[in-house]
């Protein structure tokens, strides 16, 4: 068993759990968390590894990731309503909703879970070229970049060993397939940026079709866009946790994204 780093603990009311994604901080979302608190407590721990935490030793893998936040739960008498996780931490989220008490809503951003079918050359290429193309052509994108990259840098920069052991890992998770999947968790929302680099719309819309009750929503940008586009992300993130509460739609409508039902 490791531990977590620190964690966020803001707003009160119902528990949204939010888990960050690789080579990052739950800091780096603080303006997309400050938005959210205004209508929950919102618990964002750091994940193992991230920022200055050394990785554990041994083999890396999500349910180990799991366990770590389980015992922060645990230890804090946290049982969230909601999870939500972007990108590995949607993994995190999945492996945490297949065990014990699930939350009533499960929202997946962009999540490693489908299997991506490609080599891990592929992956490594989409992720860092594709990607760094993208920001350095999209001049709007910059200010939100330089927010954020600090965040990156406290994880990764002269961390050779440790880069290279989160990479093996993220590339494992993105191409297997989750269990959880198999549908004994919660309908989730599987949140997809029609531009993501790593995981395209298509992969979600298979797996939705799969899980009754689950839907597909799709946003304009790419992988890391709701860390890009905050307002919008909270947006997305309400309305689906709303839907899972009530039973009613509510995402039609919203700014920049349509529904499809699985």
């Amino acid at each position: 068993m490791f531990t977590h780093a620190p964690l966020l603990d803001l707003g009160s009311g119902p528990t949204l759990l939010f888990l960050h994604g690789i080579g990052m901080r739950a800091a780096a979302y603080r303006p997309l968390l400050d938005l959210l608190s205004r209508h929950a407590r919102v618990i964002a721990p750091d994940l193992p590894g991230a920022g200055w935490a050394p990785l554990p030793d041994g083999p890396l893998t999500l349910d180990r990731f799991a366990d770590a936040v389980q015992a922060m739960l645990d230890a804090r008498g946290i049982r969230p309503a909601a999870i939500v996780g972007h990108s590995l931490g949607g993994g995190v989220a999945l492996s945490l909703a297949a065990r014990g008490t699930p939350p009533r809503s499960l929202i997946l951003i962009d999540s490693v879970g489908p299997g991506v079918q490609t080599s891990p050359a592929n992956l490594l290429a989409r992720f860092f070229l594709l990607k760094t193309l993208r920001v350095i052509l999209t001049p709007s994108r910059w200010p939100a970049v330089w927010r954020v990259l600090p965040h990156f840098l406290a994880t990764t920069a002269f961390r050779f060993r440790k880069m290279v052991r989160l990479g093996g890992f993220a590339i494992r998770a993105a191409r297997e397939r989750h269990p959880a999947l198999s549908g004994s968790i919660p309908p989730p929302v599987f949140v997809t940026a029609v531009d993501d680099e790593l995981f395209p719309p298509a992969l979600y819309r298979d797996c939705a079709a799969g899980l009754r009750g689950s839907r597909v929503v799709e946003v304009a940008g790419g992988h890391d866009w709701c860390l890009l586009r905050p307002v919008l992300a909270a947006r997305v993130v309400l309305a689906a946790w709303r839907e899972a509460e009530s039973g009613e739609e509510v995402l039609q409508g919203t700014s920049g994204m349509g529904p499809k039902h699985a």
